[in-house]
């Protein structure tokens, strides 16, 4: 799994930064790489649909935690299945 911890404008508009207001942010800066590379045995031992994947394009990091989580078979109050990949539901 993978995440930027910030986007970066790289002469979009103009603009050589990172940080804008959110206002005036360009997309560059407000959304950010996410990747998640699985094994083939780990999708099969998930029993994971890939094609759930590709139907969502973008992904909140709010499912980071959760994702981790539920990979790792990982029991919490504070783990949310709807927000565990790993699963077959997902929510906004």
């Amino acid at each position: 799994m993978y995440i930027s911890d910030h986007g970066e404008s790289l002469g979009e508009y103009g603009m050589y930064l990172h940080g804008a207001p959110i206002s005036i942010a360009p997309n560059e800066q407000k959304e950010i790489p996410f990747l998640v590379w699985m094994s083939p045995k780990f999708i099969q031992r998930k029993n994971l649909d890939l094609d759930i994947f590709l139907k969502q394009s973008s992904y909140s990091q709010r499912y980071i935690f959760h994702t981790v989580m539920g990979g790792f078979d990982m029991k919490s109050d504070i783990y949310y299945m709807k927000f565990d990949l790993t699963k077959h539901k997902f929510s906004e």
